[in-house]
């Protein structure tokens, strides 16, 4: 009980300081530009003053960071410490284990499957084992209750999916001189991928005049383009026709992990040694894990709390001499909200830096949408300079499929990869992965000859229809509220209060439902796919209607608050839950 008391109290202190902490962030940022200035002016005064002063002051400063250093080391032993002595290290493990109990299918003879056979096993046998494993699978009549993870269920996809994968699957894209085919397959999907979203090099003029009259020429973006040259004066430039490219991925992590070092690249040979991006505080964590892989400072601005879309005003005021490009969503992960591009954009295009439109979740059916008629979302808007677009989401191709394009060549080729004095030759790659499978890149190649523009176009329309209906439905009830204003695949939403709202995840379980958690505040998104039918929004509806009626006749008493964990549908206690996320990692993979 007093374990259960200790995080209560926790919580609300990191509920309470949240703001202050994002407030201070924003000041720190804002004057964190001006420090090298006033480092300078300090040092001349020193200087002209005493000369020995100097010397006093380096050694001022490092005992400071030395100081912050060992702070954050005696930090952190001394939380070990309180959830040692408190129980709270008991609590994660009883958390963990529900959670592995829950999700992990073991089979009782689980501890001999950890030696490899000594004999090989019959293929039937083994046929037989792969159909056991497959069968843990999420069962085939729940699927049209899931939220996303499911994009299609097309028996013709599937089938030339299979086709392509079995001819290719040993091809190796690495050796492209033995193995071409891939090669030409990923261009030939990049072209059709740069098409849909207007690529430049397609239309000779280039970008929109309402975004260009909006971005004047500033001393800043015109010291940045000059030390770019002819290749190009700024990762969004836009004079005359460019050269869009871009690279086929294993999935929108790596997309936007690209997207992030091709910048950062790019600034560094602009002398910018403390790199940062300022993204919006929806936007996807794989821009943190660019972050730490590629030592970017990420700044995450607070959107707006009624409409959950980017504060331009607050981003603009976390840009600094060192922020090489802004992040906008479309749509964003939690509400399903598509960020101001046209505005974040024009402000990139002024100061001169790049803009990613982090596209992986909207992907094609952005070149259909509503959101995109005035070319808002692609690359006729000028400051865009880099598009994610996940291909194994509402491109209907297998998993592990991911496009990421740059509006000029140059940009992308920032993320090759060259060894030139290894003495098994020179060795270059072109992006993160060395050794690159054709089968990926042939069964998306192959579902998209198979469906064609008016195919994709057909399926697009029909889970942007359904979300619509969706949303239509849920504010029809009275107990529910609509996070923001959706108008892509997904429609987040909640209860009243926060209790009823993890009440009815639950009760949603167990009525088939797989939706996904949010959190910030708690909810729930459902994201419509081509395995929905038109019976769903009606259903979903109803049994939403029928939950809160029998919550209503329930007493409730009791105080159930957590964080949302992503992947696996479950609420886990605020203060403990990073710790039973790393638990979860390190049991559930060996």
């Amino acid at each position: 009980m007093k374990t259960q008391t200790l995080l209560t109290y926790l919580e609300y202190l990191n509920d309470k300081t949240l703001p202050l902490i994002d407030s201070l962030k924003l000041f720190w940022w804002q004057i964190n530009s001006y420090l090298i200035y006033l480092k300078l002016v300090l040092g001349i005064g020193i200087y002209y003053w005493n000369p020995l002063c100097i010397f006093a002051f380096w050694i001022i400063e490092s005992i400071w960071k030395e100081f912050n250093g060992s702070l954050y080391f005696y930090s952190l032993r001394l939380r070990n410490i309180i959830m040692a002595r408190t129980g709270i290290n008991q609590m994660i493990d009883t958390e963990s284990e529900k959670i592995i109990a829950k999700y992990l299918n073991k089979n009782d003879d689980e501890e001999a499957w950890k030696l490899l056979p000594q004999n090989g096993i019959e293929i039937d046998e083994v046929k037989h084992q792969l159909d056991i494993i497959g069968a843990t699978a999420i069962k085939q009549e729940e699927r049209k209750k899931v939220s996303g993870m499911i994009y299609h269920a097309d028996p013709n996809i599937i089938a030339i999916s299979g086709y392509a994968m079995k001819i290719f699957m040993f091809q190796n894209a690495l050796h492209f001189a033995e193995f071409s085919g891939p090669i030409l397959m990923e261009n030939r999907l990049i072209h059709w991928t740069l098409d849909l979203f207007n690529c430049p090099s397609n239309m000779g003029a280039v970008g929109n005049p309402s975004v260009r009259s909006t971005a004047p020429d500033v001393p800043e973006a015109a010291a940045r383009g000059a030390c770019q040259g002819a290749a190009g004066n700024s990762p969004n430039a836009a004079q005359g026709a460019c050269a869009g490219s871009g690279l086929f991925t294993s999935g929108g992590t790596t997309s936007i992990l690209l997207a992030c070092l091709a910048h950062r690249n790019w600034a560094t040979d602009l002398g910018i040694n403390h790199p940062n991006l300022v993204i919006p505080s929806t936007a996807h964590p794989a821009f943190n894990k660019a972050g730490d892989y590629f030592n970017i400072e990420i700044r995450r601005v607070p959107v707006g709390k009624n409409d959950g879309k980017a504060n331009v005003e607050l981003m603009k005021k976390a840009i600094d001499r060192n922020t090489i490009a802004l992040v906008g969503s479309a749509p964003s992960f939690p509400w399903g909200i598509v960020d101001p591009m046209l505005d974040l954009s024009a402000m990139a295009f002024e100061k001169g830096i790049g803009m990613i439109a982090d596209c992986c979740l909207g992907s094609y059916l952005i070149p259909f949408s509503d959101e995109n008629k005035i070319g808002t979302i692609d690359f006729l808007n000028t400051g865009v300079s880099c598009i994610t677009c996940d291909l194994h989401k509402f491109g209907y191709t297998v998993k592990g499929a991911s496009l990421v394009l740059f509006r000029q060549k140059w940009l992308r080729n920032k993320v090759f990869f060259l060894s030139t004095d290894w003495q098994g030759g020179e060795y270059v790659s072109r992006q993160m992965q060395g050794s690159e499978t054709g089968a990926l890149v042939a069964a998306a190649y192959g579902a998209f000859l198979l469906m064609g523009k008016d195919g994709l176009k057909e399926k697009s329309l029909k889970v942007l229809r359904l979300a619509s209906e969706v949303k239509e439905q849920l504010q029809q009830i009275n107990e529910i509220q609509i996070l923001g204003d959706p108008h892509m695949s997904v429609v987040a939403f909640k209860a009243k209060t926060d209790l009823k709202t993890y009440l009815m995840k639950s009760a949603l379980e167990k009525k088939g439902y797989h939706l996904s958690p949010i959190q910030n505040p708690p909810g729930l998104h459902v994201c419509l796919t081509d395995v929905h039918d038109n019976e769903f929004p009606k259903m979903l509806a109803n049994d939403l209607i029928d939950i809160l009626a029998k919550l209503e006749t329930e007493k409730l008493d009791h105080k159930v608050s957590g964080k949302a964990l992503y992947g696996a549908s479950e609420i886990v206690p605020n203060f403990i839950s990073q710790s039973v996320a790393k638990k979860l990692l390190s049991e559930i993979w060996s």
